[in-house]
């Protein structure tokens, strides 16, 4: 019996560890759904924003910037929470094969990827957002950031796309540099307030702010997917081991029957004197 009752604490400490992850699961799924929302009003204001940079260079072509490019930036948008598999390794081999140059600054967002570059040179460490009400704040933070380096020419995002297998790279500075060439322009130029060079510089900050906003965002989104398809496999896993136990302990405790029943036999046996032994036969 110690030992059924051995196991039967460790059942119950299985059984406590699986509501903690269904927990966890469950405030994933709640955020998934939040973010679904928001992702597609993002991308909605990201098709506007490129309309509007495709109609203002059709006329204005001079407002890219023909000048040099000196140093490049790399964000790498890991988690800042765990339970999400292999998340922040796939972003660093991503980031790495791309970007094999020490001399490129990276900057390493999320507390959980941060462990993996710290041994690297030109590594800034930012913390990531754990829910969408902290995604504003670090937009806020990453422009700071990049206010602050004396280098920032190009500018590179490494992260995980909510719809992709694999991390996406996305260029963000120069600012509409890879964009291709459409027809669906107006006849007219667009009327403007600001000379074409000012203008050009507000629109890019627009973009940058909503590029980074859109990428935390998907990125958020792909690590609560990752997190909800990691804690699945894990609470089945619980689930079987728990299954395994009641087993073992079933098969105990019909044992312990056995013998409880065996023992008040042999007490039985015992207590029968030789004259009633005698007399019943």
């Amino acid at each position: 019996m110690a030992r059924y009752h051995e196991l039967n604490l460790y059942r119950a400490k299985l059984n406590d560890i699986r509501e903690i992850m269904h927990s966890m699961k469950t405030l994933a799924q709640m955020e998934a759904h939040k973010l679904t929302r928001i992702i597609q009003q993002q991308r909605a204001l990201k098709a506007q924003i490129d309309n509007v940079a495709l109609d203002f260079l059709h006329f204005f072509p001079t407002a890219l910037s023909a000048d040099k490019i000196v140093g490049k930036t790399v964000l790498a948008v890991g988690s800042e929470r765990g339970f999400c598999g292999d998340f922040n390794g796939k972003l660093l081999q991503t980031f790495q094969e791309r970007f094999a140059d020490d001399s490129v600054q990276l900057i390493a967002i999320g507390n959980k990827l941060q462990p993996l570059v710290e041994d690297r040179a030109n590594t800034l460490p930012l913390p990531g957002a754990n829910v969408t009400e902290e995604i504003g704040n670090l937009v806020e933070l990453v422009i700071k950031t990049l206010a602050e380096q004396t280098q920032t020419g190009t500018l590179y995002a490494v992260f995980h796309n909510e719809k992709q297998m694999e991390p996406a790279i996305e260029k963000l500075l120069p600012a509409f540099t890879e964009m291709a060439a459409t027809e669906n322009v107006h006849r007219y130029p667009p009327e403007l307030n600001l000379p074409p060079d000012d203008f050009m510089l507000e629109l890019t900050d627009h973009a940058l702010q909503h590029a980074l906003q859109r990428i935390f965002t998907v990125s958020l989104m792909a690590e609560n997917q990752q997190r909800i398809h990691h804690l699945e496999n894990a609470t089945q896993h619980l689930d079987q081991k728990t299954e395994q136990l009641q087993k073992r302990m079933n098969v105990l405790r019909q044992e312990a029957i056995i013998e409880e029943i065996e023992v008040i036999l042999l007490n039985q046996a015992n207590l029968t004197t030789p004259e009633e032994a005698y007399s019943g036969s």
